[in-house]
């Protein structure tokens, strides 16, 4: 699945394999724009394990892209090869 991050509003919902902290600097890190909250301009949902009925209810209602959780990391990985979620944030945000 060949999915475009850049320049997307991005909201998450579910439990991920990347640490929650993490989650919004590698959205940033990939081009991408994270939000806390669903709203009708909300692009992508990524969709982690138990997700909230709310936040897909939205995405439904609404025709926004799901994607799941794991396609989110396969970005992550292939913009960053062989880095730890801290290595990438370390880099991006130059600490």
């Amino acid at each position: 699945m060949n999915i475009e991050f850049t320049g997307k509003s991005i909201v998450f919902t579910g439990a991920s394999i990347i640490k929650r902290d993490y989650l919004f600097g590698l959205c940033e890190a990939i081009g991408a724009i994270p939000q806390k909250y669903m709203n009708k301009e909300t692009d992508i949902l990524i969709v982690g394990e138990k997700p909230g009925s709310k936040k897909l209810g939205m995405a439904n209602k609404y025709n926004i892209q799901q994607v799941e959780d794991h396609c989110f990391v396969d970005v992550i990985n292939k913009t960053y090869p062989n880095m730890t979620p801290e290595e990438i944030l370390d880099e991006y945000y130059d600490y």
